[in-house]
């Protein structure tokens, strides 16, 4: 129904330009053919159905509107000027013409505008569902690590209460070993004291005890190895002891650099005996 409208009012506007140009003085005539030529191109132009080019041509159309109408009110105050004769009538046409064509430019901007918000619009959907989906994601990964404590095995309560007296298990979930085998970080509790994680095997075999501590802690050496072989990274302020099941001594410590982090984990001696891929 749109496009039949506009094909009415160019045809109007193609006759209107027409005529004019048949009825002014010569040295205005190009005014009035330039008009009438793209007169002839909008109307072209609001014949495409293919709804893909019309957002193209847009900006071209709406440039060349505009452009009909600074040449007629330029045909009509040259004419002015110029003391040149032209009848009423011919006159009236000309400023309908103009006047058509405003309407007509700010109805295709109007849509364009409404396109270009609607696309945006759109866009912001899929924006969010994405985000909703990685949001999705995250949890179901973070859930997959977690671990019931009700479903932890009766071996792993008494290892709590042999070793631990007063303390209590808090929570339970998978977390890999620097070398990437999976194990089962268990936290214990209590009132203060200590936090300490107990890392078991998949087959519920006791791997180590894992402590925050100062990296003042550590063997003075190992930040002289970290320097040397690690000086792109940065150290994190605190690391982890780790006292194993033999009841060796180990450190963990965190290095960055960028969007990389890694686990180096040192014996006592301030050996690397590990650094995560």
């Amino acid at each position: 129904m749109r496009r039949n409208s506009q094909k009415k009012i160019f045809k109007i506007l193609r006759k209107s330009a027409s005529s004019a140009e048949e009825n002014i003085p010569q040295s205005t005539q190009r005014y009035a053919e330039n008009a009438n030529k793209l007169l002839r191109k909008s109307a072209s132009s609001a014949g495409e159905s293919n709804l893909h080019n019309q957002r193209h041509q847009h900006s071209e159309n709406s440039n060349f509107l505009q452009n009909q109408i600074a040449t007629l009110i330029l045909l009509i105050l040259n004419t002015n000027k110029m003391n040149l004769k032209i009848t009423t009538t011919k006159f009236l046409e000309l400023l309908m013409i103009a006047g058509l064509l405003t309407v007509t430019s700010c109805v295709e901007n109007k849509k364009h505008n409404e396109d270009q918000d609607e696309k945006t619009e759109q866009k912001d959907e899929r924006h969010e569902k994405a985000e909703t989906s990685n949001e999705d994601n995250e949890n179901e990964t973070e859930n997959s690590k977690n671990v019931d404590v009700a479903s932890l095995p009766q071996s792993v309560r008494d290892y709590v209460n042999t070793n631990f007296g007063g303390y209590t298990i808090g929570s339970a979930d998978h977390d890999p070993m620097c070398t990437g085998e999976d194990a089962i970080e268990v936290v214990i509790k209590k009132a203060n004291a200590t936090d300490y994680a107990l890392i078991f095997s998949p087959d519920w075999k006791f791997i180590q005890l894992e402590e925050d501590v100062d990296f003042s802690v550590a063997p003075a050496i190992i930040n002289d190895v970290l320097k040397k072989d690690f000086a792109d990274y940065t150290a994190s302020k605190q690391i982890e002891k780790l006292t194993m099941a033999d009841k060796s001594t180990h450190f963990l410590v965190d290095v960055t650099k960028g969007k990389t982090s890694k686990e180096v984990i040192f014996d006592d001696q301030g050996k690397v005996v590990c650094v995560s891929k």
